[in-house]
């Protein structure tokens, strides 16, 4: 696919014209194993010309992931929630694992302060982590989501998961990683169930549900006595 080109004089092709050619043939199966030649030569350029507007090829690669992931917020934050629109992201990984190979490389290789992807995986994983704790506390508000859940800690555990998915999915195209990630969500956005009315389940009256003893007559869950504490034992608050 030939990259776009802008009106200036010789018709140079253009940043934004560049990334978008090149997000096309990253994205084909083993895509992110291309050097810098390959990748020229099936935009239609040389590789002195495609590498000028960056510097070098992992600034190239950096900002073709910025690229996906900005066309892909703008689109997908018209639907509910953000976590439809990430959700929305991660589906297009299937029709583009070249960029998930992409993006489990250079998320690697990003984690080195001096490299060139470093401030866009670091940016990329605090705003995630940010926007999906605001959509778990929304949703917690409308009693949509259970209460007890930590939005911080079960934000960073799907983007976990979605990485983690991903990867797998690399290795085994039968893992289902959409799927997967909607699992996850409904897990953690479920309420706690409630107590069955047998196999020693807690029940209203007398039933504690904190701290995993439900007591009735005495015996916690697990059908091991309980002492009773002196009538007059000082509450401890």
């Amino acid at each position: 696919m030939a990259a776009g080109r802008d009106n200036a004089p010789g018709g140079a092709p253009s940043r934004e014209g560049i990334l978008d050619a090149a997000l096309e043939e990253l994205g084909r199966p083993r895509g992110w194993t291309l050097q810098v030649g390959e990748l020229a030569s099936a935009l239609g350029m040389t590789s002195a010309a495609l590498l000028r507007p960056f510097g070098s090829r992992d600034a190239l690669l950096t900002a073709v992931l910025r690229r996906r992931y900005d066309l892909g917020a703008r689109t997908g934050m018209t639907q509910r929630g953000f976590f439809d629109a990430f959700l929305k992201i991660v589906r297009s990984g299937v029709d583009r694992p070249g960029l998930i190979g992409l993006f489990a490389v250079m998320s690697t290789a990003g984690s080195d302060p001096a490299h060139p992807a470093h401030a866009f995986f670091a940016d990329h994983y605090r705003d995630g982590r940010v926007m999906l704790a605001r959509e778990l506390r929304r949703l917690q508000e409308a009693g949509e989501v259970r209460p007890d859940l930590d939005p911080e800690l079960a934000a960073a555990l799907l983007i976990a998961a979605a990485d983690g998915l991903q990867i797998q999915w690399l290795y085994d195209d039968g893992v289902d990683f959409p799927a997967g990630l909607q699992h996850l969500w409904r897990l953690l956005a479920a309420h706690p169930a409630m107590p069955a009315a047998e196999g020693g389940a807690a029940r209203a009256g007398g039933a504690v549900r904190a701290g995993g003893a439900a007591r009735a007559g005495g015996k916690p869950a697990e059908g091991k006595p309980v002492r009773p504490a002196p009538a007059d034992a000082p509450s401890r608050g």
